[in-house]
């Protein structure tokens, strides 16, 4: 059995085509960035106040941009920083995320649950960018 290609050469470059994992860690990385988000509104509207955004939800949404941003080097632009910048600002964001959704949780609070919803996303991001990179690797 041979494996074929799975890429394609578009006006000189080398692109890669989408694979089902591929798909998954680009729109899981758009995920992340609309649950964040999502959530930073949730909070303002449940605490009515503006609090929230004096308190470090910009890096909470830095890193879910950063997410985004990776998943979309890696996946579109076949670029190895995308993969680099995706992992560790996945590997931050879902770090922090769990902790701070723990904290708010024992507390006994579902002020955690939606920051713990990017958190998810990130991690799916982060393993289907993996296994991207495993079967880009494995059909040359």
């Amino acid at each position: 059995m041979t494996w074929k290609s799975k890429s394609v050469a578009i006006e000189g470059r080398e692109r890669f085509l989408m694979t089902g994992a591929s798909k998954i860690e680009l729109s899981a990385g758009i995920a992340t960035v609309v649950l964040a988000l999502f959530s930073i509104a949730f909070f303002i509207i449940a605490t009515r106040s503006l609090d929230v955004l004096e308190e470090g939800s910009l890096p909470y949404i830095g890193l879910a941009m950063l997410v985004a941003i990776g998943a979309y080097g890696h996946v579109i632009r076949g670029r190895i920083i995308g993969l680099v910048i995706l992992l560790l600002s996945g590997l931050i964001l879902t770090a922090m995320g769990f902790l701070g959704g723990a904290i708010y949780y024992a507390r006994g609070l579902w002020l955690g649950l939606p920051l713990v919803l990017p958190c998810f996303t990130a991690a799916v991001a982060v393993i289907a960018a993996i296994v991207a990179t495993k079967d880009r690797h494995i059909s040359r």
